[in-house]
């Protein structure tokens, strides 16, 4: 998974979805913050924390690819305190996909 089960979401308000679709940072479920990785070799990564041991952390990237990191090999790690869902969603449909959106949402199909 790479965001939260929306089952109960379908009980919410229409205009509180739409709010959590045009700002994803208004409120980020637990577990579901991104991180940005940078490992030894200054390769850059971000995705959700899916699971850590003392020993290695496994990342959900984009797309759900998962990569299983020794923690040996981060430089650093961090909480970046953002949602990983684009917050310029609006952009990239129309108001008639945001409302069917919404619609599906609150079916729960």
């Amino acid at each position: 998974n790479f965001g939260p089960d929306l089952g109960t979401v379908q009980s919410w308000m229409p205009e509180n979805i739409l709010i959590n679709i045009l700002d994803p940072n208004h409120s980020i479920s637990h577990g579901y913050d991104l991180w940005s990785v940078v490992l030894n070799d200054g390769t850059p990564m971000q995705g959700i924390i899916v699971s850590e041991t003392s020993n290695a952390i496994i990342l959900n990237g984009e797309g759900g690819a998962r990569t299983t990191i020794a923690r040996s090999d981060i430089r650093s790690l961090k909480s970046l305190n953002v949602s990983a869902m684009p917050n310029d969603f609006e952009k990239r449909i129309s108001k008639q996909q945001m409302a069917d959106l919404i619609s599906f949402i609150r079916k729960g199909d």
